[in-house]
């Protein structure tokens, strides 16, 4: 991380925002539909179930919220990282950038990686869900 902020101070405090307008878009957006649903699915369970049972489904609701939110939201990561790939050149619009990755590789390239960024998901949303259920539940 040093080294990067040392290598691009020769190219302007500009390069350190590259792609974040859409980084912001893409989070806010999964992050609001991720508690919406998860407030609406909490609706039909049941309160009084044991502790492990309830950090179970806290983990696969949480995990499964979290992966359909980021497979839904990965295009946006690829566009993304399309635009912070070129350090130093132009700032693209980012109808632009899709067109240009569209050429590529069609639909599919905007997919390409979803799998494991699926399961990446899966796992850092669930165990996220779970110890805040866990917490909020023992604490607050």
């Amino acid at each position: 991380m040093f080294h990067t902020f040392i290598a691009l101070r020769s190219i302007g405090v500009a390069e350190y925002f590259r792609g974040v307008s859409l980084l912001f878009w893409r989070n806010t957006m999964s992050n609001s539909i991720f508690f919406i649903l998860k407030s609406e699915l909490q609706k039909y369970f049941d309160k009084d179930e044991i502790a492990v049972t309830h950090n179970i489904r806290n983990f696969v609701t949480g995990g499964c919220l979290g992966m359909f939110m980021s497979t839904a939201m990965y295009p946006l990561k690829v566009v993304k990282v399309e635009i912070q790939k070129d350090v130093g050149g132009p700032f693209l619009p980012i109808r632009e950038v899709v067109t240009s990755i569209y050429k590529i590789g069609g639909v599919r390239r905007f997919y390409k990686g979803a799998m494991l960024n699926g399961m990446r998901a899966l796992l850092s949303w669930g165990v996220t869900n779970m110890v805040f259920e866990y917490m909020k539940d023992k604490f607050g």
